[in-house]
Formats: structure tokens, sequence, C-alpha cells
């Protein structure tokens, strides 16, 4: 992909390619993976020219809620938790000060960083408020901006939709491509109630303020959080969504389009379960699939981070001391 953007930029002949892809930031990895990951990037674009970062951060409880939709809505591992459940096993996403510093690190420059809501008071659109954040000049006549949703996002109904298929289906691929064509049957519902309680969201800004307290004093940002919060309502509760009878028969035929029956998937009960007969019904707790599936996931991320360290460069120049070290054990009889 990078070659082929080199071509293009070479055969345009331009100075400066703006690239929007907000995921390179990696919100869900723990610190040493996100900072792997983000050099092989910044690696493979500085073959094109300097790359400077740019964040543009946004009130985090609406941010979180609109991450929450998409990756859920789309299937994505942890697809089946609950709201309230994801943001008590991944408050690592909103440690922003901690993803700004991963990339300036790796960018070995400094970041542009703005608000979200701050430049739409002053612009009509945030590309313009963007471009003068960056030091663009490009004339807004040279300019022809979509109007509308550009990235429509899942209703509630759908979403609910979503945590099912992903509670039934074991294997990503098969549920992304229910879902992808169970969306291409369905009209999306006006149900968009928020989906954290005003508690959880009022939590999820003290986090993001307290883990962004340094960055912003580095950066003499005035603390957004009293503003914020604010604009929390405790009347805004979370409802509950009701799935129309087109949405499960699209579900079931977009389970027959991609060759497979919608089947529970085997939970892992708290105790033991007697043999039992057909006629006879097992509750499980979906508890233990969460506590099951997140320490699988913490797993991974430790051998994902135990994998950086042995390929780090320390952990080489050090190989022949721990080689000593093992031999002086071996011949102290230990």
């Amino acid at each position: 992909m990078i070659k082929q953007l080199q071509g293009e930029v070479l055969g345009a002949q331009c100075h400066t390619v703006i690239i929007s892809a907000e995921n390179i930031s990696q919100p869900d990895v723990p610190y040493p993976t996100r900072a792997r990951r983000v050099r092989k990037v910044v690696t493979a674009l500085s073959e094109i020219g300097d790359v400077t970062p740019v964040f543009v951060y946004r009130q985090p409880d609406s941010w979180l809620e609109s991450y929450y939709r998409e990756i859920s809505g789309n299937g994505a591992p942890l697809a089946y938790q609950t709201p309230a459940e994801y943001l008590v096993n991944n408050t690592n996403v909103l440690k922003f000060g901690e993803i700004v510093g991963a990339i300036e690190d790796a960018c070995k420059a400094r970041s542009v960083l703005f608000s979200f809501e701050e430049a739409l008071k002053g612009y009509d659109d945030l590309t313009f408020a963007f471009l003068d954040e960056c030091g663009i000049d490009i004339s807004k006549k040279d300019f022809t901006l979509a109007r509308g949703t550009r990235y429509p996002s899942t209703c509630n109904a759908q979403l609910q939709i979503a945590r099912l298929t992903s509670l039934m289906v074991q294997d990503q691929t098969t549920r992304q491509n229910i879902l992808r064509t169970f969306y291409r049957q369905v009209e999306d519902t006006d149900q968009r109630s928020k989906l954290f309680s005003p508690q959880d969201r009022r939590q999820i800004v003290n986090t993001f303020c307290d883990a962004s307290e340094g960055l912003f004093n580095d950066r003499g940002i005035a603390s957004p959080r009293e503003a914020w919060l604010a604009q929390i309502k405790d009347e805004d509760q979370p409802q509950e969504a009701v799935i129309p009878e087109s949405y499960m028969t699209a579900l079931w035929t977009s389970g027959v389009i991609n060759g497979t029956s919608i089947q529970p998937v085997p939970l892992i009960p708290s105790t033991p379960l007697e043999p039992h007969t057909g006629d006879h019904i097992i509750q499980v707790n979906l508890h233990d699939l969460n506590r099951v599936s997140h320490e699988r996931h913490m797993a991974d991320q430790m051998a994902s981070e135990l994998d950086y360290m042995r390929n780090s460069a320390s952990w080489r120049l050090t190989a022949p001391l721990r080689t000593v070290m093992r031999g002086i054990r071996r011949l102290q009889g230990r």
C-alpha cells in the first residue's frame, strides 16, 4: 500500500499528503504494542517524506460511544460485550496522553493537537479547521465537500443484532460477513438513545482528563473537564432497544446466504453441569464468557509485549550476559 502511495505522490508531484486513519493510533492495545506498530507505519511513510501526527480530540463519552458502535456493529472480537462491560474491560482506550506520546515518539515530531468541539465553533466544516491548524494554505474554493452523513453508525436495534450475532457465531470473518449482508437488507430505526449511563459517562470524562492532564498542561490547554461534565444530563438514560421482527428475518436470511445456520456459541458455566436430556434448559452466566474472553485477550497482549521485548535492541545486546549467568548458575548447582 505504501509503495502504491509513493507512486501516486510522485505522479501527482505534490508536496503534502494528508492521511486520515484514526485507527493508526491503536487505542485498544497496550503501549509497547502500540509503539511498535506505529513505528512500522511511520518508517514506511518516512520513505515518502517527513511525518507530522495530528490529533483531534472530542468529548470522550461521545467518542467512546461512537467507537463502541463501530467495533460492536462490525462484529469485532469483543463485540458481544454490553457498553458497561466494555468500559470496565477497556479503560486503556481513554489514556489519550499515552496514545499521543507513543505516536510522537515514533514520528520524532511534536503533534498538532486541537479540540473537535472548539474547532466547529469557528468553522463551517472540520476540514477547514484541520487545514488551518496544520498551516496548510489552500483556498476553500478548491474544495467540494459532500454534505450529509458520511459514516453512518448503527442504531441501537442494529447494535443489539450485532451483539446477538457475536454471541452466536464464533468465527469473526463469518459473523462480519453475516452483518454486512444484514445491513444491506434493513433500514436503521430512530432508536439512538445514549448507550452509557450518566454515571458511566462522568467516569469516562474523568478518566480521560486524568490521563491527559500532563499533555494538556504541556500544551497550555485549559482542562475541558468541567465543560464536558456539564453536558451530561441525568435524564439521558440508556433505553432498551426494540428489535423489529424484520431484523430477525434479515438475520436468519443473512446466515443462510453466508452458508451458516445461526447457532449459539458454547458458553462456559460457573459450575460443572450435570448430564442432561434434551428437554432440560441450561442457564449459564454471560459474565463467565466475558471473563474467559478478557483473560484470553490479556494473555494475547502479554505475548505480544514479550515478543516486542525479545526483539528489542537491549534484549539482543544483553544476550551474551544472560548466557554467562546461566553458565554460572549451572556451575553453582542451581
